[in-house]
């Protein structure tokens, strides 16, 4: 099931290729549902603080 309709059919295995997905199809994931999509998934973002 869908939540809406997607104009393409590779499917994301990273959070950042549907995140890439949704922009070329001209979408945005509201913070909540990639919160969501982040805790389903088990991602945690890594962030290097330099300096």
């Amino acid at each position: 099931m869908t939540l809406f309709p997607l104009p393409f059919t590779e499917v994301a295995s990273k959070p950042s290729q549907l995140e890439n997905n949704m922009k070329a199809a001209g979408s945005k994931i509201p913070a909540d549902a990639m919160a969501e999509i982040d805790k389903i998934t088990g991602f945690h973002r890594f962030e290097r603080h330099v300096g």
